[in-house]
């Protein structure tokens, strides 16, 4: 008995971006920035903290499992776990053209901070200096409390931390058109 052919559809490239991030904060931060309206943002891949080169190499697995299928990849890590050896995975991600790799310096509560008051990009932080000051803003703050992030963080917020960070504007700026 000749079996009848399937039609068989190609599946369509998503037009949503892949996200992979360090943490819970960052993953929190950019579900925050999901509930605030329209976004390209598909799913969030958190690589459960460590250091910069873990976040690399699951960018790595994750283009070579799906290559160009995603519209493109999110990859944000901190600068206070990336070392110079992480370099060399850091091009390769670049050269395939589909990754966006930030890198909050030196940690995401900088970034944080950053939608409150003006910053100083270049004078020597710490985590817990950043942490400390970001308190003052974010009572009770905790990095792996999505709901602080909700009940403190607007888009009058976001705004002004696109003015105060342009390296990690383009976050709310491209990916959710904020």
């Amino acid at each position: 008995m000749a079996r009848a052919k399937r039609n068989i559809k190609k599946q369509a490239k998503p037009e949503k971006y892949l996200a992979i991030v360090e943490g819970c904060t960052e993953e929190n931060y950019l579900k925050h920035l999901k509930n605030l309206g329209t976004h390209a943002l598909g799913s969030i891949l958190n690589c459960k903290g460590g250091k910069a080169r873990s976040v690399l190499l699951e960018a790595i697995k994750k283009y070579e499992k799906y290559g160009q299928y995603y519209k493109g990849y999110l990859i944000w890590f901190d600068a206070d776990e990336y070392q110079q050896a992480d370099h060399t995975l850091h091009e390769r991600l670049e050269k395939t053209g589909v990754m966006d790799i930030f890198i909050s310096s030196p940690c995401i509560e900088h970034w944080l901070l950053a939608h409150f008051e003006t910053i100083n990009l270049y004078a020597n932080q710490n985590c817990k200096q950043c942490e400390t000051r970001l308190k003052k803003h974010i009572p009770h703050y905790k990095k792996n409390d999505c709901t602080l992030l909700e009940r403190h963080i607007s888009i009058e917020h976001i705004n002004m931390a696109k003015q105060h960070y342009a390296e990690l504007a383009n976050i709310p700026a491209k990916y959710f058109q904020l």
